[in-house]
C-alpha cells in the first residue's frame, strides 16, 4: 500500500473509520449481456485476492457455461468493497444483514432491480437444512434459505445422506428434509461439462414429515411460473406469464396458462404431498405457443412439492416439472 493511501487509513481510523470486511462467500445473479441464466459465487479470500464465478445454466439441456475472474481485493476507506484486476471495475456496499449491494465506478447504488445484492453463502462448518430428493446414483438438494436448487456431488458424505433419505423417505421420489453440513464446489458433470456441486460433509439428521421453515403457504402467494425442467417451451414474461393460485376452502385452483384461463382442484397433504386434478381451460384463440401444452403436462405429473425460500417446485415421482416463484 502506499503511504499516502496508508496515512488517509490511519487518519480515518482515528476518526472511527468503517470497519474493514472480512472474507467470506457470497452469492447471486449480477448482469451478464450474453448471459441465459447467470448464477455469480463471489469469494473475498484472508490473502487478499478475489474469486468470482459465474455459472451461466444453458436452456433446453445444454452444458453451463463456467467462467471464473479473479484480481484482489480490498476495503476502500469509505467502508466499500473494490475488486481489483478484473475485467470490470466492481464496488460492493455491505449492508447490515451482511449482504453485498453492487455500486457503480463511483461507488453510487445503481438504480436497476437487475443489480441485486449478493447473499451470504453458508460457511463449510455451518449446518443448513434443506431438502433432498435421490433417484438412482443422482441426488438434488433445495436449500431452504434461497431454493437454490444443487446437485449432489458423489463425495464427503454423500452415501450417508443416500443412506439417510432411503430410510426416512415416505415413498420413492418423495422429498425429505434434512440438515446437514457442506459446502459448494464446481466439479465435472455427467454431461462432460461442469456445474457447481453440493459436497456433503456431514449429515446431521433427517427431518421427516417438515418442509422448510419460514417457507410461505400454498394459499399466501400467487405462484408465476419460471422455469419447466425438461420442456424447450420459453416461457413468456410479464402479463403473459403463466402462474397458479391455491384456495384451501375449496381446495381449488386458479391461474393461466399465457393465453387461457386455468381452473382445477387439488390436494396437498403433509410437508411435501400434492396433486392437481380436473384441470379445464377456456378456449381463446392463442398465438402459436407451446408452452401452454408443456404447462399443462407438468401440472398433470405432480405429486410432490418442495417449498423454499419464495419458491415453488412441482415434482413427478422426484423429477422437478416445473418451477415457481412467488409473487
Amino acid at each position: 500500500m502506499r503511504p499516502t493511501a496508508l496515512a488517509a487509513l490511519l487518519a480515518l481510523f482515528a476518526a472511527g473509520a468503517p470497519a474493514t470486511a472480512a472474507p467470506g462467500t457470497w452469492e447471486g445473479a449480477l448482469p451478464c449481456a450474453d448471459c441465459a441464466a447467470p448464477r455469480h459465487r463471489l469469494q473475498l479470500l484472508a490473502g487478499g485476492s478475489y474469486i468470482l464465478d459465474l455459472t451461466d445454466r444453458q436452456p433446453r439441456g445444454g452444458p453451463d457455461r463456467l467462467l471464473r475472474e479473479t484480481g484482489s481485493w480490498q476495503t476502500r476507506p469509505d467502508g466499500q468493497i473494490e475488486l481489483i484486476g478484473g475485467p470490470e471495475h466492481r464496488r460492493f456496499a455491505q449492508l447490515p444483514d451482511g449482504r453485498l449491494r453492487p455500486l457503480d465506478r463511483h461507488g453510487k447504488p445503481i438504480a436497476s432491480r437487475l443489480y441485486r445484492p449478493l447473499t451470504p453463502s453458508p460457511q463449510p462448518d455451518t449446518l443448513q437444512t434443506g431438502i433432498v430428493v435421490h433417484l438412482a446414483d443422482a441426488g438434488l438438494f433445495t436449500r431452504c434459505g434461497d431454493g437454490r436448487r444443487l446437485p449432489v456431488a458423489q463425495a464427503g458424505a454423500s452415501l450417508a445422506l443416500e443412506q439417510a433419505y432411503l430410510a426416512h423417505r415416505e415413498q420413492a421420489g418423495a422429498p425429505l428434509a434434512v440438515s446437514l453440513v457442506g459446502h459448494l464446489e464446481t466439479l465435472p458433470g455427467p454431461d462432460g461439462g461442469s456445474a457447481e456441486m453440493l459436497v456433503v460433509d456431514r449429515v446431521d439428521r433427517p427431518l421427516p414429515g417438515q418442509g422448510c421453515p419460514g417457507a410461505p403457504q400454498l394459499s399466501t402467494m400467487r405462484w408465476s411460473l419460471e422455469s419447466l425442467p425438461g420442456s424447450e417451451a420459453a416461457i413468456p414474461s410479464g402479463p403473459r406469464t403463466p402462474w397458479l393460485q391455491f384456495d384451501p376452502t375449496q381446495r381449488r385452483l386458479l391461474g393461466a396458462t399465457g393465453c387461457n384461463r386455468l381452473s382445477g382442484e387439488y390436494r396437498s397433504w403433509g410437508a411435501a404431498g400434492l396433486s392437481l386434478l380436473s384441470l379445464a381451460t377456456t378456449r381463446m384463440a392463442c398465438p402459436a405457443s407451446d408452452v401452454e401444452s408443456a404447462f399443462l403436462h407438468a401440472l398433470s405429473r405432480a405429486t410432490h412439492r418442495i417449498q423454499a425460500g419464495n419458491r415453488l417446485d412441482l415434482l413427478a415421482d422426484g423429477v422437478p416439472v416445473a418451477r415457481f416463484v412467488a409473487r
